[in-house]
């Protein structure tokens, strides 16, 4: 349905409203939407969207997109104002509807409300089909971190973002520290994976530099804000990634916090939490039918 809708408008709200609007309007709205509607709930399914609240008004041109389109860019533009320093919205679908997600609020929202996952290969083996080992881990990959280097130059350690405003003819320097500002972002966990002598090395030099051109008779764009920091977030999100196969469970889906308990090998008097502990954000769930 929405490949058919093509959408050419002007918007004076938030990204997040724009969103409500299409959805509701272009979409839902639609002739088309209301003509397969018709068709009965036997092969007809309804479709909701869940938004999450952006900050700022703008002033915004959907270019000839579709709804879906129109709500992807949205996610794109949107600022997450003063709590949300991450600014890390995206829109995907899930079993529940479709999603315009601040990324740092849904881990705020789940965090703590997720299940919670063992890897014990030595219970999988003794009763691999055990109730009792629902929640144990089948298999797991190995885990995947992200270069040291490529945060370093991607600027994730620290980076200046430069607005040039073309109309009034001059610039303006937004300068980003990690070890500054680390804390305010909303992370699954709440250890830095990085020590103060490495900052001090990598992080205050030959800092990485956006630059993006603005219109000061436009409103504020918070381009300045969004830019450098949504990258930042995005890397910390992805500097450590793992699969893992476990029994079926249809209530877990994109956007989900679970935890994950693996004991570090050793003697069981001094058996410590390994790094694969902790609470992870789920970015994608397949399920296979035996």
């Amino acid at each position: 349905i929405s490949d058919s809708i093509n959408i050419n408008k002007y918007f004076n709200k938030t990204e997040s409203d724009v969103a409500q609007t299409i959805f509701d309007k272009e979409l839902i709205g639609s002739g088309n939407y209301k003509y397969f509607k018709g068709a009965g709930s036997d092969i007809w399914k309804e479709r909701h969207v869940n938004v999450d609240e952006s900050f700022g008004v703008d002033d915004i041109i959907i270019p000839g997109l579709t709804p879906l389109e129109s709500l992807t860019r949205m996610a794109r533009l949107s600022w997450g104002g003063p709590l949300y320093k991450g600014s890390f919205y995206t829109f995907f679908e899930t079993p529940e509807g479709f999603q315009f997600a601040n990324i740092e609020k849904r881990i705020e929202q789940n965090k703590r409300i997720g299940a919670n996952f063992v890897i014990d290969p030595f219970a999988h083996a003794k009763k691999s089909r055990s109730i009792h080992n629902y929640r144990t881990v089948q298999r797991y990959s190995s885990l995947h971190v992200k270069p040291g280097s490529k945060k370093i130059n991607n600027g994730t350690f620290g980076h200046a973002v430069r607005t040039v405003d073309y109309i009034k003819k001059k610039h303006n320097d937004t300068t980003f520290l990690l070890d500054e500002t680390y804390n305010q972002f909303t992370h699954t966990g709440n250890i830095s994976n990085f020590s103060t002598a490495f900052f001090e090395l990598f992080g205050k030099k030959n800092l990485h530099q956006y630059t993006i051109p603005i219109d000061s008779t436009a409103p504020e764009s918070n381009a300045d804000q969004i830019i450098g920091q949504r990258h930042v977030f995005k890397d910390l999100m992805t500097t450590a990634q793992i699969s893992i196969i476990v029994y079926g469970d249809v209530t877990i889906k994109a956007g989900d916090c679970v935890g994950l308990t693996m004991p570090e090998t050793g003697t069981q008097a001094y058996r410590d939490k390994s790094i694969y502990s902790g609470t992870w954000f789920v970015i994608g769930v397949e399920h296979s039918v035996d």
